[in-house]
């Protein structure tokens, strides 16, 4: 029989690691030709999904509904069925082609910071180590697509994570919300 604390302690290990299922999917025919951003967006979703059914999270329902209508959005867009008139679809297209703005400040921040935590603490993880291991995952789950440069990813998941003790998963999400919008507008000045 499997100890319960050695499964919490394998769902915390691959719970750190997302972005290594990038180069997985990646494998896969029909994911071969996706971009690393929708890769991303839907590895994080299936990781949330199954640990808020598993651990039971109901405090973050919410959320996950948000991120079920927001990869659903982004498939039915990227497939061309979404059948609705043209400012609709063109709202819909804004947010798929944003999604570092506006989906994946909700995805990351439940993932390495409430699950993380979460599961951590049924593993009896300290304050400190949590806020290092959050950091730390969130710049790794970065390096498919910012290489070396995911480093200061790492500074910026310990700030979210801190954040996140501190003042909760909302205002961990706004910060990560304000700082993807502002590094958008920047990106658009160059």
């Amino acid at each position: 029989m499997l100890n319960i604390q050695w499964l919490n302690f394998l769902m915390f290990i691959l719970l750190m690691m997302p972005g290594a299922f990038i180069y997985i999917l990646k494998m896969l025919p029909y994911f071969r030709f996706k971009s690393l951003g929708t890769l991303y967006l839907y590895v994080l979703f299936f990781f949330d999904l199954i640990l808020s059914l598993v651990y039971q999270s109901t405090e973050y329902i919410y959320i996950i509904l948000f991120t079920v209508c927001s990869v659903i959005l982004s498939l039915a867009i990227e497939l061309s069925a979404w059948k609705n008139p043209r400012i609709m679809l063109r709202t819909f297209q804004i947010i798929q082609e944003q999604k570092s703005i506006f989906i994946f400040p909700i995805l990351e921040e439940f993932h390495f910071r409430w699950m993380i935590f979460l599961i951590g603490k049924t593993i009896g993880i300290t304050l400190v180590s949590y806020v290092l291991i959050s950091g730390l995952a969130f710049g790794i789950s970065h390096l498919p697509y910012l290489g070396y440069r995911s480093v200061y990813k790492v500074i910026q998941g310990i700030i979210f994570a801190i954040l996140f003790l501190k003042y909760g998963i909302l205002i961990s999400i706004i910060c990560h919300f304000l700082f993807n919008t502002f590094v958008y507008f920047y990106r658009q000045q160059e």
